[in-house]
């Protein structure tokens, strides 16, 4: 990944976004694009900077403008530049959380007429991006770097735990019932802890069935029901990021059975892995770009009568079977991204941005609104 006709600028945003994956990933992708220009990366925070961004496009002969966080506002950028630069520009778009939302939102901006690559971080979402536009797309996978976390003593067993956030599409609930019957059937020894804050992200709009209440008020209603009926499964609030480590060894099993459309890197599983858990996930979004560390425990998701499903026994068994610390060979999985980090080709030309979100889109990955598929909570 050369850069060597082309001149880049990396827009920041002033502050840091509440959500910690979306800063850390948002930071390690600017750090593959400091290490491949060797630290000639010229940056701009946004808004302090709006100023000074028209004479330090034309001053550094910018070609190509980078957009990586959610927090900035594309359409007033690219609104701004169109007006101001007489030099054309390309802009490299990364698309992080759920790329349908992504290029709803871009549709809206009508920006036809600009030249637009979109960037995604996990394979999924790269599919899913090329299938809804004719846009230039590539695979700029996220790089998660290795944490220095304290490892899990092997004598620990039947600690099990879910972090991130307790929202609808995290399909907490059905975690919760599950665990509830494998202690009940299989393993009384074994205990659950939740860690993470609620939230009501993409609660669908139209009363179906089984949804009743808000997530968060369903999520207290059942933890309160099944603790009461003697589940070991507790819940601490949202746990803040410097005591991670501290948590996590005194837990050996990591396990989400999210299928939420912005579920596109398992921050949550790589912190996991670098502790020596185990893990059991689902086999969804960007869970899939850990499949190459042996170890893991993927999960299918089938899709039948218009909601999602889980074999009971499979996630029983998965329990059973990763009931201890591992170690990991994540060396590799770094190494193997970086090289398609280095191979990625980004001086090829942007073209106009052309999305069409009637196509409709029926795999066992991915199920959408525009499919008429809304349902992503498994039961």
């Amino acid at each position: 990944m050369e850069f060597k006709h082309k001149h880049y600028l990396w827009l920041d945003v002033d502050g840091e976004d509440t959500w910690f994956s979306v800063n850390t990933l948002v930071n390690n992708l600017e750090e593959c694009y400091q290490e491949k220009l060797d630290k000639k990366l010229i940056k701009i925070s946004i808004p302090s900077g709006m100023d000074k961004l028209k004479k330090v496009i034309e001053s550094q002969k910018i070609t190509s403008v980078i957009i990586a966080s959610p927090r900035l506002n594309v359409y007033s950028i690219l609104k701004f530049l169109d007006k101001e630069i007489d030099l054309p520009l390309e802009y490299l778009i990364h698309v992080i959380g759920s790329p349908i939302q992504k290029l709803e939102e871009l549709k809206k901006m009508k920006l036809e007429k600009f030249s637009i690559t979109l960037l995604a971080g996990s394979k999924v979402n790269y599919e899913i991006l090329k299938k809804y536009c004719s846009t230039e797309v590539k695979y700029f996978p996220f790089l998660a770097k290795p944490i220095e976390a304290k490892k899990v003593s092997e004598n620990i067993k039947n600690k099990f735990i879910y972090f991130g956030r307790i929202s609808y599409q995290k399909n907490i609930l059905g975690l919760m019932d599950l665990f509830a019957e494998y202690q009940e059937k299989i393993n009384p020894n074994a205990e659950l802890s939740i860690y993470g804050g609620v939230c009501n992200t993409n609660f669908p709009t139209k009363p179906m069935g089984h949804y009743i209440g808000m997530s968060g008020e369903r999520f207290f209603e059942r933890l309160s029901f099944l603790q009461g009926r003697g589940c070991k499964i507790k819940y601490f609030g949202l746990l803040p990021n410097d005591q991670i480590n501290t948590v996590l060894k005194e837990h050996n099993t990591f396990v989400s059975l999210s299928t939420a459309e912005e579920e596109d890197f398992g921050l949550s599983i790589w912190e996991s892995l670098n502790a020596g858990l185990s893990c059991v996930v689902s086999k969804w979004g960007g869970h899939k770009e850990f499949e190459n560390i042996e170890g893991i425990e993927f999960l299918d998701i089938a899709y039948q009568e218009n909601t999602l499903y889980i074999n009971k026994d499979n996630f029983f068994d998965a329990l059973k079977n990763n009931n201890s610390t591992r170690s990991y060979d994540l060396q590799s999985w770094i190494d193997d991204r970086k090289k398609q980090i280095n191979d990625l080709n980004l001086d090829a030309t942007s073209s106009n941005l052309e999305i069409n979100l009637e196509i409709k889109m029926h795999t066992e990955e991915f199920f959408n609104e525009y499919g008429k598929d809304v349902s992503s909570y498994w039961r």
